[in-house]
């Protein structure tokens, strides 16, 4: 019985010491990425980002859209500056799993994320400026759920060329306008350690990769 107490003094002093000596091995730096564009996501990285000499944050890098981490960094009140290391695009595409719904008289049905969304501002953008009607028929923070609409026949949607998701479609159709690209940018400490401009600069050429020619 009296092993016990001694026992569990060395599996502290134990865990201690493995705390101790992780602390002082050096950190890499993380990529954080925005995630669901109506989540908490980004208001949760700005405020940690803003914060991080207080609590001693490692370094990290946040890839996300240059314009939604202004936007939100000025609704909390934050001075967060945007170090633009490069400008890779990524080309956005009508999607459904019905495409009889873009034939269809009357507006198109949309399913998109509440706002802020980039992709539901670039679809009811172009759609206005073609003179097309629309309205929203679903309306889902979570992509998962947005996707699951959508496959259920409910509406058309936004989503990059290389998220298209099996059971849905690319839609290629005069009847509906041309897409801007979205700029993916990254937001990064100034200056950047050496570490970190190796992660982006890594990040950066697997964008561009991917992104291919043109």
């Amino acid at each position: 019985m009296a092993a016990w107490p001694t026992a569990s003094r060395t599996r502290v002093a134990t865990n201690s010491a493995s705390r101790a000596r992780a602390t002082d091995a050096p950190v890499p730096p993380l990529l954080v990425t925005q995630g669901d564009p109506a989540g908490i996501g980004l208001e949760m990285t700005l405020v940690l980002w803003h914060a991080r000499q207080q609590v001693t944050l490692p370094a990290f890098v946040l890839i996300a859209s240059a314009s939604a981490v202004r936007q939100r960094a000025g609704q909390l009140g934050l001075s967060v500056p945007i170090v633009r290391v490069a400008t890779p695009e990524e080309a956005l595409v009508w999607a459904a799993a019905d495409r009889s719904l873009v034939e269809r008289p009357g507006p198109l049905p949309l399913v998109a994320s509440p706002p802020p969304c980039v992709y539901r501002k670039r679809a009811t953008e172009a759609l206005e400026r073609s003179g097309r009607d629309w309205r929203v028929a679903y309306s889902c923070a979570s992509l998962a759920g947005a996707q699951a609409a959508v496959r259920a026949g409910l509406g058309v949607t936004v989503l990059p060329k290389d998220m298209v998701p099996e059971g849905i479609a690319v839609i290629e159709d005069e009847r509906l306008p041309d897409l801007h690209d979205t700029e993916v940018a990254l937001l990064a400490a100034d200056p950047l350690s050496a570490p970190a401009r190796r992660l982006a600069d890594h990040i950066v050429r697997s964008l561009e990769q991917s992104a291919g020619p043109g």
